[in-house]
């Protein structure tokens, strides 16, 4: 008797279903692009970028500097 009451108020505290039966809706945005694009400093971006096809360059040549 004890196990199965146990056992059920797990589910219940597990499951969001056994309180309210519908599920949440989508969560909104981190960021919207406005924001990204009034507040991003492409410089950062651009240079972070370079910087990643460079490796790859050495990469891919297998040469050193």
């Amino acid at each position: 008797m004890t196990h199965s009451l146990l056992q059920q108020q797990q589910q219940q505290q597990l499951c969001y279903y056994a309180v309210d039966p519908t599920p949440p809706g989508p969560a909104p945005p981190l960021l919207d692009w406005a924001t990204v694009h009034a507040k991003m400093q492409w410089g950062v971006i651009m240079l972070l970028g370079g910087g990643f096809a460079i490796a790859d360059a050495v990469k891919v040549s297998r040469s050193r500097f």
